[in-house]
């Protein structure tokens, strides 16, 4: 009874924790897109049971700690698809127009 809630909960804050490192890089982009994407990339090297076990681990065994464990391991594909999304965003004729 206790898995979907902590599931969803999961889900949210993985979704909050990616959109807003997505948002922050494909807005800001530079030097700030270019150090949020290496990070998302060092998350991504590393097969994402393992690290969220050890996450775990090194938090403690707690519901909290294991939600926060699973939600610093699956961020970086929403950070990705938001970062897209923005980076798209930016080009189209609209914004392009008010930047002038």
């Amino acid at each position: 009874r206790l898995s979907v809630p902590v599931g969803l909960l999961l889900i949210a804050v993985t979704a909050l924790m990616g959109t807003v490192v997505g948002l922050v890089a494909g807005f800001f982009g530079g030097w700030v897109d270019e150090v949020l994407m290496r990070v998302t990339d060092v998350v991504f090297a590393f097969p994402v049971i393992i690290l969220a076990m050890a996450v775990a681990a090194s938090l403690g065994p707690s519901l909290p700690n294991s939600v926060l464990a699973g939600a610093l391991v699956w961020w970086p594909g929403y950070a990705r698809t938001v970062r897209s999304a923005v980076l798209s965003l930016r080009e189209t004729d609209y914004v392009l127009a008010n930047r002038l």
